[in-house]
């Protein structure tokens, strides 16, 4: 008999969490107890007696009856007791519901909240990854800033002159480029940018073999060059050449043409003693190898040489000789300047009037060609045809004026 504990003002209801635990315990009671009582009750009536054993029935009957009595009687006294159990149980079994009624909308968003936090986890990775590469970029700021100016000081080291730091940042670059440049944008600009810095400067180095640079300076722009890989061996002789060829053009063109022509052609001599021999030395000392010879420069003999020598260009390959390991190229500026220079003096031999001043030129060119001899340019054979026109050319314009004179005279004394 479970019977509800009263209140101080006699009433008789329970708490609806009480009478569910009431509920279950009494439940869990029942359950158990009908293997228990039977096993204790079987035990008893085997030690009845025949008396007893009739009398039992009725005695059961009796005690069903007051049970059910008492039964009765307690549904009376505590029936809100059993209502609030009933309004409890109808309670939870509502709230169950409306749980397993969230348990199934929770089960269905888990999907969607699997995705969200796998896209989460994503970023969040991808956020740190990137945190950690701006925590080693501000790390090494100062690193990285060197190396971005990689290219602007390669440029102001050339054009100041230093171009032992410029050729070093260059090569610092390309082998930053070649581990990094796939994959990493910003290391292939700074190619690029290095790439146009050097061809500035491998630009400004040829405008240094444009001007009056002697031998160590030449030495110097070369070496330079050839570190900067800018040119093949071959393509360097010719870019050498063409270089200093453009030199004696511009100190051929600066002489002044509307003085004297006994003036002239001896500056013009003597520009080209000076600078084709220095151009032939000092190609013969940056490129020098076993091929390169005397008999690589033009040593023409008579007449001839100035024909043949108008024949070849700058840049070409020999025709009438010469060869070696420069494939021609020093014979062919060679030949190119000196008939130049022979084609200079033929057109201005004629101006001169004065026959002492025309021996004075054949001395200085023999002189410039007897220099030139040394290094293989001896244009000496090719002065006597020149020479001798000129002073022919003398010799009848002064005998048409002693003719002139001689006329007027007889003239006068007719």
């Amino acid at each position: 008999q479970v019977r509800a504990p009263r209140t101080p003002g006699g009433d008789h209801t329970m708490s609806a969490a009480a009478t569910a635990t009431a509920a279950t315990s009494a439940t869990s009671a029942l359950m158990a107890a009908p293997d228990m009582m039977d096993d204790a009750y079987l035990s008893d009536l085997l030690s009845y007696s025949l008396e007893r054993l009739d009398a039992e029935p009725e005695k059961l009957d009796a005690d069903a009856s007051r049970a059910t009595e008492s039964e009765r009687r307690v549904a009376c006294e505590e029936y809100r007791a059993f209502v609030a159990s009933a309004d409890c149980y109808a309670t939870v079994r509502g709230e169950i519901r409306a749980i397993g009624d969230r348990l199934d909308a929770m089960r269905d968003a888990l999907p969607t909240l699997r995705a969200g936090c796998e896209a989460f986890a994503a970023e969040a990775e991808s956020i740190a990854r990137s945190r950690a590469l701006v925590r080693a970029t501000a790390n090494h700021q100062s690193a990285l800033l060197d190396v971005l100016e990689a290219p602007t000081l390669q440029d102001a080291c050339a054009r100041h002159g230093n171009y032992d730091e410029a050729l070093d940042l260059e090569n610092f670059v390309r082998k930053l480029a070649s581990a990094h440049a796939d994959d990493v944008a910003v290391v292939k600009t700074l190619a690029e940018n290095a790439a146009e810095a050097s061809s500035a400067m491998r630009a400004k180095l040829v405008d240094r073999l444009r001007g009056a640079a002697q031998l160590p300076e030449c030495l110097r722009v070369v070496g330079y060059l050839r570190r900067m890989c800018a040119y093949e061996e071959d393509e360097l002789r010719d870019v050498f050449l063409r270089a200093r060829e453009a030199h004696i053009a511009d100190a051929v063109d600066e002489l002044e043409t509307s003085g004297s022509p006994y003036e002239y052609v001896k500056r013009l001599t003597d520009a080209h003693r000076v600078h084709c021999f220095d151009v032939v030395m000092q190609y013969r000392a940056i490129f020098a190898d076993d091929d390169d010879a005397d008999d690589h420069v033009g040593n023409g003999t008579g007449s001839g040489v100035s024909s043949s020598f108008s024949s070849l260009s700058i840049g070409g390959r020999s025709r009438g000789g010469g060869g070696g390991g420069d494939g021609g190229l020093l014979y062919s500026w060679s030949a190119h300047r000196i008939a130049s220079y022979l084609r200079a003096l033929e057109s201005t031999l004629p101006k001169i009037d004065e026959g002492g001043a025309l021996a004075s030129v054949h001395e200085h060119c023999a002189y410039c060609g007897a220099s030139l001899a040394r290094v293989g340019l001896d244009f000496r054979a090719s002065l006597p045809p020149m020479f001798s026109d000129a002073a022919m050319g003398i010799y009848r314009r002064r005998l048409d004026d002693a003719v002139g004179d001689f006329e007027k005279v007889t003239e006068q004394h007719r």
